[in-house]
């Protein structure tokens, strides 16, 4: 087994600048590397257990680094249209009929209590339409919703796509029909308002780039109610694509215009109404063109058509009004395939994108004939052929995918002048150990397995999922057959059978000796007669003079391995070679193309190495050079066609590596990158030969990360395709009523404040303002109703911190009252409406804590009271909008041998006018720290679930709990909920929407049998 990784401290922030200027220099000494040292050997692998399991518990209270935040949340009214992708590493909803107190040791606790029936919680894991463009869409007014069909996936062989999506309230949802148009791209959709259903016609299919339409179509079809019916009308347009399409609504008909047939462009103007299509013959028209913008300008009383191409692109306006052209005038350079939609709250033409010798990415206005370029900060990158529309429903025009070159499967809204991200793209969880190859055949690199990214190590088994990427953006595949979840696993892509190899890898279980090809999206295990001997983080690569994969080494199952293997033709043959390498796993190893040889560097024997060998078809033979990277294992070494050398990045040599350097002449060039990846070790690395340049995923460093990097031009760049935030527990979050939406930030495991995410429209964003609080995790967040901003007091980076911030608009103010709250973790906070007050109570540092303060206009201010709960931490604490009071339950205080022992608390007190008042209840949660608890403004009813606390009847047994509660009226009562999250604590929890919905995030939890150890969550849920 390979020895578990150290645990440490959270990882270096990450800035996403980088100035592409690399130097690079033989040294005259190994460069200094920033790093944690920690032993790296097998015998230490039982006491790095016991780290990790200790640090799974909730709040140590002798270590402020490892808890759980508390989470006081104010109410917020932000309409919630849906939930972000789940990223919780197959995390799934419990099942089974639920329990009044969830099983969360060996042996299950019993509770009685009252219950509510009919509450229920939803994990909405949606995914949008594959990749693609040419798709066919508009707002269906009669189903309200906007209707996606079709399309393709590349420009050249691309596959072609007669799939049905809707989205609504920010969700896309595949539509199953029995009976649906042939595949196809560029076909015609527009919503006939007589006929009160949506217009297709047309579409083609093609196979090669340069001919649009191979086949054209001239078929008609309605789509209503969910279901697609053809029309048979007796004169139809010719077969022809990409073809513009609008309703007219001051003539009341459908108008079509110009596309492509199979062999020519066309110009000819057809309307349809009430199932007839009539050619119209116009005195004056467009040139013969596809791909044009045509939309109704409904402020201007006449429909708009924009650009086109035939090849090359247009980029005159014409208006059409009575059946008649008129040229206005020359428009944006843009042209050919633009995105043109009519927006009706901001009353003008937006046009985005589009091609004339090169994709362009800029947001344009026409209102009165004029057209006027927009600057807005955030919008989609470059793209044509893109599909767009007014999402009425939702209100906002909506852009999906396009091609740029490959195609894009990312979602926008446009209101106000101003572009949203709403399906931001999937990546996979943090993981390391994971193989990744460039798929040639395929075009995209595929990631397969690694080790789990939670803080139980093997303890939680491996990955079995494969993932695509292509374009900045990840996709998972849906596959029926797979390999089995593994982790160093090897995988290089066979140049001469055109397929990707993985052979062996570990799991909890032991290694692995099965050999497997992907290729075509499929999984296909091999069964070779002879094979290498089960194994892991052995080092394998394409022999491009000798034109076949070559494996070396590896660990076994009893000792480290030293033999080297070809594969050919689906075969596997041992070589026997007169000189080697030493036994040794985790080697780095790539083809030098440059130098025409395999070349492998380091790993690990018992020792970290730094030798440098090359192979050439049948012998090794080792290379002296003066200067060479530090001795290290699990590097990334790849070679980069564009640099025309080898590239060696990060490992580990007792600590984490972050060093970059390049191989190249038989000589080691150490990179000062500027900015780079964190330091780590296992990462996946791989030359995309689709985008051009080098992909960098995941790997530990003390977390297992979840990052995406391109090695480009010399220099390292961050890129962010992540729909969620990361893995994490004690994040906090709070509804932002100013910027209309929810704010969280910082958390154990995620621990990083310069990043900021916001939910708005059913998706997370990430924001990275330039000012932020430090990282810390166990903050207290509210928003300030009086003052108009959120505020952050306190929190713990191993410190007891103390600084107050605001937060609005996006960016972060850190203000210096004169007197504040003493540093403290896991304190409750929440704003009093009544009052007009942010009222603070309690927390820990180094004790737990029993003060009130109140803040408002910028001024802490202690309150002497007579009577108040027991010091605690971990509390909840919400404002109560019916009663007008402050409600504060349960918590983690001391024991009765003080603070050696922890006592969960399940009282219930209100804060009203400055006084506390102990509540006497008949039934009440059991007690518990770090619950998910808020009220919502329009029920004026509490919501709590889970915790880590108490789940026997004399709480003798202490877990994560799973139960959901309400209060209500002065009262406790346990919701019946079939569907619910997994038992966690710390999770980040805020109300938004005026229909008395929550959000919840993350969190740290239990899965498995007898859910032993507790793992962060990534997984987002609505009740």
């Amino acid at each position: 087994m390979e020895p578990l990784p150290p645990a440490h401290g959270p990882p270096r922030v990450l800035q996403p600048t980088l100035t592409l200027h690399a130097k690079r220099d033989p040294p005259t000494t190994a460069p200094t590397v920033w790093s944690r040292k920690a032993p790296l050997i097998s015998g230490a692998a039982f006491a790095i257990i016991a780290v990790l399991l200790a640090s799974s518990l909730p709040l140590s209270h002798g270590n402020p680094g490892v808890g759980l935040g508390a989470v006081a949340l104010a109410p917020g009214s932000a309409a919630l249209s849906a939930a972000a992708a789940s990223l919780a590493q197959g995390a799934g909803p419990a099942a089974g009929s639920p329990t009044h107190c969830s099983m969360t040791g060996l042996l299950a606790g019993v509770c009685t209590s009252t219950t509510v029936a009919n509450a229920s919680w939803a994990n909405v894991t949606p995914q949008p339409p594959s990749a693609r463009f040419g798709g066919g869409g508009t707002f269906d007014t009669w189903d309200n919703y906007y209707v996606l069909f079709g399309g393709t996936t590349k420009y050249e062989l691309g596959a072609y796509l007669s799939d049905t999506w809707k989205f609504s309230a920010g969700v896309w949802s595949p539509i199953p029909t029995s009976t649906a148009p042939s595949t196809r791209a560029g076909a015609s959709l527009a919503y006939d308002p007589v006929d009160h259903y949506v217009l297709l016609f047309g579409g083609c299919f093609s196979t090669s780039r340069l001919m649009a339409c191979t086949t054209a179509s001239s078929d008609t079809w309605k789509f209503v109610g969910g279901v697609w019916t053809e029309i048979d009308p007796a004169v139809s347009p010719a077969g022809r694509g990409y073809a513009s399409m609008t309703w007219d609504a001051k003539d009341g008909y459908m108008v079509l215009f110009g596309g492509k047939s199979s062999t020519n462009f066309l110009s000819d103007t057809w309307t349809y109404l009430s199932g007839k299509w009539s050619e119209l013959d116009p005195t004056t028209v467009p040139n013969n063109r596809d791909n044009a913008g045509l939309v109704y300008d409904a402020a201007d009383g006449y429909v708009v058509l924009y650009g086109g191409g035939q090849q090359a692109g247009f980029n005159d306006t014409w208006k059409f009004v009575a059946g008649q052209w008129t040229f206005l005038k020359r428009g944006p350079v843009e042209g050919n395939g633009a995105a043109l939609v009519y927006d009706p709250v901001d009353k003008y033409v937006v046009m985005f994108g589009g091609y004339k010798g090169a994709l362009f990415d800029a947001t344009w206005k026409l209102s009165a004939g004029t057209w006027t370029p927009l600057y807005p900060a955030t919008h989609p990158v470059a793209r044509n052929l893109a599909t767009a529309g007014y999402d009425a429903a939702d209100g906002y025009v909506i852009l999906f995918g396009g091609a740029n070159p490959s195609g894009s499967s990312d979602t926008w809204s446009f209101l106000g002048g101003g572009w949203t991200n709403l399906y931001p793209l999937v990546s996979p969880p943090g993981r390391t150990l994971a193989p990744i190859a460039y798929d040639a055949r395929d075009g995209y690199v595929v990631l397969f397995g690694g080790a789990r990214g939670s803080i139980s190590g093997w303890g939680e088994g491996t990955y079995a999922d494969t993932w695509t990427y292509i374009g900045g953006n990840w996709q998972p595949l849906v596959l029926a057959t797979s390999p089995p979840g593994r982790a160093g696993a090897v995988m290089a892509y066979d140049w001469a059978d055109n397929y990707i190899v993985l052979f062996g890898g570990q799991t909890p279980n032991g290694n692995l000796a099965d050999t497997w090809t992907f290729s075509g999206g499929s999984w296909t295990q091999l069964n070779p007669l002879i094979s290498p001997s089960a194994r892991t983080n052995a080092s394998m690569s394409w022999d491009g003079k000798n034109g076949d994969l070559v494996l070396f080494g590896g660990l076994g199952t009893t000792k480290n391995l030293a033999d080297t293997w070809t594969f050919s033709a689906g075969s596997w043959t041992h070589v026997l070679t007169l000189t080697s390498p030493s036994a040794r796993w985790g080697a780095g190893i790539t083809y030098d193309v440059a130098s025409g040889y395999v070349l492998l560097y380091g790993g690990y024997d018992g020792s970290y190495l730094s030798d440098t060998w090359k192979f050439t078809g049948s012998s090794w033979a080792q290379i002296v050079t003066s200067y060479s990277p530090p001795a290290v294992y699990q590097p990334q070494m790849i070679y980069d066609p564009v640099g025309g050398y080898v590239i060696l990045y990060g490992g580990f040599d007792g600590g984490y590596v972050q060093a970059t350097w390049e191989f190249s002449g038989g000589i080691w060039f150490y990179i000062h990158a500027g900015t780079a990846p964190s330091a780590r070790y296992g990462a996946g690395m791989a030359y995309d030969g689709a985008d051009g340049y080098l992909l960098l995923f995941g790997g530990y460093n003390g977390y297992w990360t979840d990052e995406t990097w391109c090695f480009t031009q010399g220099g390292w760049l961050p890129l962010y395709p992540s729909t969620t935030p990361p893995l994490s527990s004690g994040s906090i979050a709070t509804f932002d009523t100013h910027d209309n939406y929810t704010v969280l930030t910082g958390g154990f495991k995620q621990f990083d404040t310069s990043v900021t995410w916001t939910w708005h429209n059913g998706a997370w964003t990430a924001l990275r303002p330039a000012v932020a609080p430090e990282s810390r995790q166990g903050e207290s967040m509210v928003y300030d109703a009086a003052d108009g901003y959120v505020l952050l007091f306190g929190g713990s980076n191993g410190t007891y911190l103390g600084g107050t911030w605001s937060f609005s608009a996006g960016k972060w103010t850190q203000l210096s009252p004169a007197l504040s709250p003493s540093p403290r973790t896991q304190a409750g906070m929440t704003y009093d409406a009544k009052d007009g007050k942010v009222v603070l109570f309690g927390g820990w540092n180094g004790a737990p804590l029993g003060d009130t303060w109140t803040y408002k206009g910028g001024i802490w201010t202690q309150l002497s009271l007579t009577k108040s709960p027991s010091k605690r931490s971990g509390l909840d604490l919400s404002y109560n909008p019916v009663g007008g009071y402050v409600v504060l339950f349960g918590g983690q205080g001391c024991g009765l041998l003080g603070c050696l022992t922890t006592t969960y608390l399940h009282d219930t007190w209100k804060f009203v006018g400055g006084t506390w008042t102990s509540l006497t209840l008949a039934t009440a949660p059991t007690g518990r720290s770090d619950a998910s608890f808020a009220f919502d403004t329009s029920t004026g009813q509490a919501l709590l679930f889970g915790g880590f606390g108490c789940t026997g009847p004399l709480c003798a047994l202490k877990g994560y709990l799973g139960d959901s509660w309400v209060f209500s009226n002065g009262a406790w009562a346990l919701l019946k909920t079939g569907t619910a999250p997994m038992p966690r604590a710390g999770a980040a929890f805020a109300p938004i929407g005026p229909n008395g919905h929550f959000i919840m995030f993350g969190g740290q939890g239990c899965r498995g049998v007898g859910c032993l150890l507790g793992h962060f969550l990534a997984d987002t849920w609505r009740h």
